[in-house]
């Protein structure tokens, strides 16, 4: 018995549940048996408390097992009900020197097993050891314990009794060591199945550190691979920076520009991507001069490209050729890029949509050509949208041949004219993400053509923003927009 009381801090949960179970499964027949005992000595008391001590356990059984009641709850009860038997039993048995009372002491033992070193424990030892010394108290005060069984069977009583406390002793061991052997192979069980869990963690684990070599390579190409690309794309940009500088250089001089319109003028021009596919051209001849607006196929690069092509063709109309008229442009025009292109041959598809505008200096009138883009002219508050001939410069699907048609433009009133490319009035935008539109855009340059160029300047600008910015929207074309005005009595 001692070997089991010094094993006791080794119960786990576990093995005290398995324990609690087997006492509950035992005793019910530990007490059936001592009633049938009780009753063959006309013991009637003893019969009752035993047959009480079987419900009570049978009931804590079933309760304990069907999770009704705590571990705590049922082990209480159980020792409870055990001390109420024993103590009971031994009082009608002659109290103190009843073999009975010798089993209080296994109450505060079974308790130990069960609830271990905590306060419960240490109640029943007291409550244990206060039954034993009332029982002493009341024998040297001379109380009468009653003898209620047949005196006759006194002898097979004491036997009975002693022989119970002998077995129950067995009984306590041998469900400890139950209790501890099947709590041992659950550990067991756990164990290898633990074992086979870190046998799989470590296999992932060596997998994973596999993974994370291969991984780590993969990065140091990939980030190997970012440099060179971040490089490429350095010496890229770098390129566009040095191109947008030599396609600013072609453009005409602000200055020469401004003088000519007396700084009555605005230009707004907007690359998508540093260079553009957008150009203005200009140039103050002896008695006109002559501004020319483009778009080209693309933008970027391509479209960069197609406006230096576009430039150096009218360099080569205007001064090698001495071609002045506006039409003549255009027909000169398309001819060079045309034939530049190879188009014939059906090797390119681009083109262009130009306006030109010559203004004469002598005369209060301003010839206008275009091909595919119109221009707005504003006298006395009314709008006139001066239309375009519907075929480009360049581009092979509407045959070589072109012939675009001039058209006389009265200025000898202040006029007011807006030209460009189409990427303003097509920008996405606004609560809808749609278009600005032809019909936004005339009706925002009637409102501001009063206004001084500055002024005006500043308001399509922050218009096309704020349009921008309205609709979560980046800019999706090369924008070019210029308005200028020409007052006959300025000018002369």
């Amino acid at each position: 018995m001692s070997n089991k009381i010094t094993d006791i801090h080794e119960l786990g949960k576990e093995e005290k549940n398995i324990l609690l179970i087997n006492f509950l499964k035992v005793l019910p027949y530990f007490a059936g048996f001592y009633a049938v005992v009780c009753y063959a000595i006309d013991f009637k008391e003893g019969m009752i408390v035993m047959i009480i001590n079987f419900i009570i356990q049978t009931i804590n059984y079933l309760c304990y097992t069907k999770k009704n009641i705590s571990f705590r709850t049922s082990s209480n009860l159980h020792l409870i009900n055990c001390l109420f038997a024993v103590v009971s039993c031994a009082y009608f048995t002659g109290g103190l020197l009843s073999p009975s009372t010798v089993l209080i002491a296994t109450v505060p033992l079974v308790s130990l097993l069960l609830i271990g070193t905590k306060i419960d424990t240490l109640i029943w030892v007291i409550i244990s050891f206060l039954s034993i010394i009332i029982f002493t108290l009341l024998f040297y005060n001379g109380h009468q314990f009653p003898q209620n069984y047949d005196p006759i069977y006194e002898g097979y009583y004491f036997a009975i009794c002693w022989g119970g406390i002998i077995f129950l002793n067995y009984i306590i061991g041998f469900l400890f060591e139950k209790a501890k052997g099947k709590a041992l192979e659950v550990v067991r069980t756990q164990n290898f199945h633990l074992n086979e869990q870190q046998d799989e963690i470590n296999a992932s684990n060596e997998e994973l550190y596999q993974q994370k070599e291969e991984l780590s390579a993969t990065v140091e190409v990939v980030q190997d691979k970012n440099k060179l690309i971040e490089k490429q794309s350095e010496d890229v940009k770098a390129s566009i920076l040095y191109a947008s500088r030599i396609q600013n250089a072609l453009l005409p001089v602000d200055k020469k520009i401004k003088d000519y319109f007396n700084d009555e003028i605005f230009i707004l021009n907007k690359p998508r991507d540093i260079v553009s596919g957008d150009f203005y051209w200009f140039e103050k001849l002896d008695d006109c001069a002559i501004l020319v607006t483009a778009d080209c196929t693309g933008h970027g690069v391509p479209g960069a490209f197609m406006s230096m092509l576009g430039v150096t063709g009218l360099n080569s109309i205007v001064f090698q050729e001495g071609i002045f008229r506006a039409d003549k442009i255009l027909n000169h025009l398309h001819d060079y890029i045309y034939k530049s292109l190879q188009q014939k041959e059906g090797k390119s598809s681009d083109g262009m949509d130009v306006s030109v505008l010559v203004i004469h200096d002598t005369i209060p009138i301003a010839e206008y050509a275009g091909a595919m883009n119109s221009i707005y002219c504003i006298q006395n508050n009314e709008l006139q949208e001066i239309k375009a001939d519907k075929k480009p410069i360049g581009s092979n699907h509407y045959g070589k041949d072109r012939n675009y048609t001039k058209q006389v433009i009265d200025i000898s009133k202040p006029t007011v004219f807006y030209t460009g490319s189409d990427g303003y009035q097509d920008q996405f935008g606004g609560e809808k993400g749609r278009k600005f539109m032809k019909k936004s855009l005339k009706k925002l340059m009637l409102q501001q053509h009063s206004e001084s160029f500055k002024k005006q300047d500043e308001v399509f600008t922050s218009t096309l923003e704020n349009w921008m910015k309205e609709g979560d929207e980046h800019q999706i074309d090369d924008i070019l927009l210029m308005g200028f005005k020409v007052d006959r009595k300025l000018n002369t």
